[in-house]
């Protein structure tokens, strides 16, 4: 038969449990580190998924599946993405996918990849070219002018974007 001390050591157990879960969630260690982290992350820096040896190998770790169900090598930028340090709660951080046929919340096939886990029957193409770096500015205003809206330059090197006179007697 248990003993009383037995008995309440055991609930105890099950009554603190959640509360030193949650204070570990949240950045609690017991050897007394600080600073931002998570269960999710590998220290106050955050977490890459591509670590500086892994990123020197032959062959890269990471493809990128593409929309259509191809596999392509990485760009600079993509592999620069994957070498970032992120929080586990991160919403920038690479989507990755776990297997191949896997969609996003889109429902497309887009994402990136291990290299392990691709079909042997894919084949991988080459890095494309990288394309031109596109100023964020000019796009929107282009894109903007596409709608049919009109563009008002500020003096302080912002713009304000509002609907064509022609469409604002029906606002």
């Amino acid at each position: 038969m248990r003993t009383l001390t037995q008995i309440l050591l055991a609930v105890a157990i099950v009554l603190l449990s959640p509360f030193f879960l949650v204070l570990r969630l949240f950045g609690w260690r017991p050897d007394g580190q600080t600073g931002v982290q998570s269960l999710f992350s590998r220290g106050p820096q955050g977490y890459a998924l591509v670590s500086a040896e892994e990123s020197e190998a032959q062959q890269y770790p990471y493809i990128y599946v593409d929309d259509d169900g191809s596999a392509r090598e990485l760009r600079k930028t993509e592999r620069e993405h994957l070498e970032t340090p992120f929080f586990g709660a991160d919403g920038g951080r690479p989507y990755v996918k776990w297997r191949y046929s896997q969609r996003n919340g889109w429902g497309d096939l887009g994402g990136y990849l291990k290299r392990t886990e691709l079909p042997r029957c894919i084949y991988i193409g080459p890095v494309p070219v990288e394309e031109p770096e596109r100023d964020a500015k000019t796009e929107t205003i282009r894109k903007a002018r596409e709608m049919g809206c009109d563009i008002i330059e500020n003096g302080n090197e912002s713009y304000t974007i509002v609907p064509s006179k022609m469409f604002r007697s029906e606002l």
